[in-house]
């Protein structure tokens, strides 16, 4: 591995630290800058229930970053990849087995998503643009 490509990884994983900070979630970057290849990339308050494979490329393999992802996480959590290109938002992956009870969970509890949009910031107008457009086009 390069050492800008070494550089770029860790600027990502700082800034995906700050993301989840910036949204009330307490996170430091992982210890592999002390010698733990293993350690989390991110740890954070979450991570009782969610693993984090943290990415800050322009072509991601999904797949093999995922599987990295599920190989680190172990049988009691939650494996996801946090991922981001130049001049992009985050976005988050995850298998669907996983994605698709949290968002039941969410609409059963009576999540306000105006609320929880409004709380996100500039993601959240681009959330709300794409839906405006996509009423829009809409037959």
């Amino acid at each position: 591995m390069s050492v800008n490509s070494r550089q770029k990884g860790i600027r990502g994983e700082l800034e995906w630290r700050d993301y989840l900070r910036k949204h009330g979630i307490d996170a430091r970057r992982g210890q592999q800058f002390a010698g733990h290849p293993d350690a989390p990339d991110v740890v954070s308050a979450l991570d009782e229930w969610f693993h984090a494979e943290v990415k800050r490329v322009e072509a991601l393999n999904v797949g093999k970053a995922m599987e990295k992802a599920e190989i680190d996480c172990g049988p009691a959590r939650v494996p996801y990849v946090a991922h981001r290109r130049n001049r992009k938002p985050w976005l988050v992956t995850m298998r669907a087995i996983d994605a698709v009870p949290m968002m039941l969970a969410a609409v059963r509890a009576g999540c306000d998503r105006r609320t929880t949009r409004a709380s996100m910031g500039r993601e959240g107008e681009a959330l709300r643009s794409r839906k405006a457009h996509c009423s829009r086009s809409s037959p």
